[in-house]
């Protein structure tokens, strides 16, 4: 897991394991601080699973209620 890597970072350790032949043996993850606006540059980066904790930390909360009536 590549965590908090910037994209540029990214394509350099996939050169690194690249150039020691073992690229095909690792599953590159990224994961920390991407959001939307950065999803499709990391995407390019080289990596094989993008993780994204946006969509459980950052979502903002609705309120709503759930009213059961007993119906006769």
């Amino acid at each position: 897991m590549l965590d908090n890597f910037q994209p540029d970072m990214i394509k350099k350790a996939e050169e690194l394991l690249i150039e020691n032949k073992i690229r095909k043996e690792i599953i590159l993850e990224a994961s920390g601080n991407i959001t939307p606006q950065n999803l499709l540059d990391y995407a390019r980066s080289g990596v094989d699973v993008i993780s994204l904790g946006f969509l459980t930390h950052s979502v903002k909360g609705i309120d709503f209620s759930l009213e059961i009536t007993k119906v006769l």
